[in-house]
């Protein structure tokens, strides 16, 4: 097979339809479709329309007013850009089991979410479905293109649909999926050269991010080079603090903890990485300090991002996407596919993951003494004041969960949180059991996260542990632009400050217009009914337990 293809959906995704679409006088397309199939076509992509056209068995239209239609796409695409034939064929599905047309009337192997136009696409045009991409706006459309072995982008903006449907990507429209398919084919002919961590490679460390949410974000990482690496010994390099996180899990051979920021902890942490033999470091931190550090390590392999004039202290510097705002998780896990030469588009599963040690679930147990069951966890804090949802909010919540489901509720928060916390336990009317007085930790908010039935929570670390742990989660953000975070398969409802804020603009930017406090409780009270309502009779199970220690050798 010689080529890769851009299989594009027809209605909602080139033109625009509210409904069974035969009159070609009435053929619009969508905005900017055009200069985004211009861009594709000139990156080398074969483009193809694949397209269920259940009206023709209905008796809306007939075949022949299908083919007028796409006729009418070429017209208006060649008009726009000057470009004939950039559409190589159109592929339509005119059976639908439930027509009125008899001839019509059957289920059929080219109807999405089957992948049977597909096929025929690659059989007719000599494509490698492997290396291409499908876009259109409905679950059937990234089930069919899976199916056939395509990457997949979705369009939507709603977590939920996206969620559900699990394409490789999402985007509101197809100029900007082309921009995504893009950025991520530029990686792919990167990654064709080979892996730059050796695969012979038998000690590896990578440094980890400093921020909570962000080590979280990062498990994906952590999980890919282990696999890919099985058989070498594995190093994570983190902060005071960020090594509670990371007890419990499986991938690392052993962490090695220490404070950068100071001269003493940077050389110290150097020292210790070459100590140990590393052969290659993936460096995560996007900071010039980090950089520096993976410098003094000595590492024969160094890899990180091209930023901040830190490409002298690398050995493999990486040009970051240009997407903007891009989730953590794909930026962290598009440098590991580098690091790794993994040539398909989204090869690491992007899900978060966290483990609970016996000890963690133990001391949690004892966080939890007195606490009846089910229970709500509330996540005041947040490290600015702009990020926090006010406090006798969430007290209002903790009484409507406590009148309405019988809930229990729990507020737990840093050290530095506890006046918020305290302030949460005094306005609400009803008991609310603070988990700041009772002395919570990282590591033991993680056994206490994974028993919670739900977590109220702002723009905060504790999100990413809840959701790592597969607990349902509602997120509040104020001026933080929830696409700099989205969390692929979390059990998660986003409750943003603006959510008609146009596309190109990000929420830090328009801290007025995206205060916290325009996200009002009957809105948060409502996402959170709908997810204990999606959790009823769901047999949740208890957090995930770490995997038991193997004995010395």
């Amino acid at each position: 097979m010689t080529e890769h293809a851009a299989f594009i959906d027809r209605d909602n995704t080139l033109i625009t339809n509210s409904g069974d679409l035969g009159d070609p006088d009435l053929v619009r397309l969508v905005t900017g479709a055009a200069a985004a199939l211009v861009r594709l076509a000139d990156a080398g992509f074969a483009l193809v329309v694949v397209t269920n056209q259940g009206g023709v068995a209905r008796g809306a239209f007939t075949e022949e007013d299908v083919e007028e239609v796409h006729e009418r796409i070429c017209e208006l695409i060649a008009e726009e850009t000057g470009r004939d034939q950039l559409l190589e064929h159109f592929y339509y599905c005119p059976w639908h089991p439930e027509g009125t047309v008899e001839r019509y009337r059957r289920e059929h192997p080219w109807r999405k979410p089957q992948p049977g136009m597909l096929y025929a696409a690659a059989a007719d045009l000599d494509l490698d479905l492997t290396r291409s991409w499908l876009v259109g706006d409905q679950q059937r459309d990234v089930e069919a293109g899976r199916a056939a072995g395509c990457s997949t982008v979705l369009l939507s903006q709603d977590d939920a649909v996206i969620a559900a449907a699990g394409p490789t990507a999402a985007a509101p429209d197809l100029a900007a999926a082309a921009e995504i398919i893009l950025q991520r084919h530029a990686e792919a002919h990167a990654y064709n050269r080979g892996p730059v961590i050796p695969e012979d490679a038998t000690r590896i460390a990578i440094v980890c991010p400093s921020w909570v949410g962000d080590t979280i974000m990062a498990t994906p990482v952590y999980r890919a080079v282990r696999a890919a690496r099985p058989d070498a010994k594995l190093w994570l390099v983190c902060r005071p603090g960020i090594d509670e996180l990371l007890t419990g899990a499986p991938w690392p051979d052993g962490l090695i903890v220490g404070d950068a920021r100071h001269t003493a902890g940077l050389f110290g942490i150097a020292r210790a990485v070459r100590e140990r033999g590393t052969e290659a470091l993936l460096l995560l931190p996007n900071s010039f300090r980090s950089a520096l550090l993976a410098r003094l390590t000595k590492a024969p392999v160094r890899i990180g991002y091209r930023r901040g004039g830190r490409r002298v202290l690398l050995t493999e510097a990486v040009t970051p996407p240009r997407q903007r705002p891009i989730p953590a998780v794909e930026y962290y896990a598009r440098l590991a596919q580098a690091a790794l030469g993994l040539v398909q588009p989204g090869a690491i599963d992007r899900r978060i993951e966290l483990f609970v040690t016996s000890q963690e679930q133990a001391e949690a147990d004892r966080l939890l003494d007195g606490v009846p069951r089910p229970f709500a966890l509330l996540c005041p804090g947040a490290n600015r004041a702009d990020k926090r949802w006010p406090a006798e909010r969430f007290a209002a919540v903790a009484d409507a969960l406590q009148a309405r489901h019988g809930l229990a509720v729990v507020a737990t928060g840093a050290p530095g949180e506890a006046g918020v916390v305290a302030d949460v336990a005094r306005l609400a009317r009803n008991q609310v059991t603070n988990l700041v007085d009772r002395g919570v930790t990282l590591s033991s908010l993680k056994g206490v996260a994974g028993q919670a039935d739900v977590m109220i929570t702002n723009d905060t670390g504790p999100r990413h542990i809840a959701a790592a742990l597969g607990t349902p989660v509602v997120s509040l953000f104020g001026p933080t632009d929830v696409r700099w975070t989205t969390l692929e398969a979390a059990r998660e409802h986003c409750l943003v400050a603006e959510p008609f804020l146009p596309e190109p603009v990000t929420a830090d930017d328009h801290p007025r217009e995206c205060a916290i406090t325009r996200i009002a409780v009957g809105d948060v009270l409502a996402a959170t009914e709908r997810l204990l309502g999606a959790a009823t009779g769901s047999g949740d199970a208890a957090p995930r337990a770490a995997p038991a220690p193997t004995p010395p050798a």
